[in-house]
């Protein structure tokens, strides 16, 4: 096997392992876009709550955690509990809720355009590489 040769196999192996790790990213891409449109479904959802102005003593359900629920009723609706991140939990306006809502939705917003440029770029790169390794292998 000459030398030549075997520049061709180590650069053809290199082009092989580079579409496989960009087919990787792209799949983990994919995933956290699934996820991040489902977070924005239910943000959306929650938005829409309290832009409801008939939010008090309504049935819910309340969330135990682990996928459990206890039905209730909401009781006044002027104060909303609202996840501010670490685990804590403050005690927001109707108005706040509705911006801090509107604020996450933002910035999923802004994630999701980062992903989904990420993702085409990686389409690109993938396409790219499958092409150059066709013409080098044929």
């Amino acid at each position: 096997m000459s030398k030549g040769d075997n520049d061709r196999e180590y650069a053809v192996a290199g082009m092989q392992y580079a579409i496989q790790a960009y087919q990787e990213r792209y799949s983990a891409v994919s995933s956290e876009v699934n996820r991040l449109m489902q977070e924005m479904g239910a943000m959306h959802e929650v938005e829409a709550a309290l832009q409801s102005k008939g939010i008090a003593d309504k049935e819910t359900l309340i969330h135990c955690g682990m996928g459990f629920y206890v039905a209730g009723r909401t009781g006044r609706a002027d104060r909303i509990a609202v996840n501010i991140g670490g685990g804590l939990i403050a005690e927001k306006s109707v108005e706040e809720a509705r911006q801090i809502a509107s604020s996450r939705l933002e910035g999923m917003g802004s994630a999701l355009k980062r992903l989904l440029a990420e993702r085409k770029e990686l389409e690109g790169a993938i396409y790219d590489l499958s092409y150059k390794l066709q013409n080098s292998v044929a």
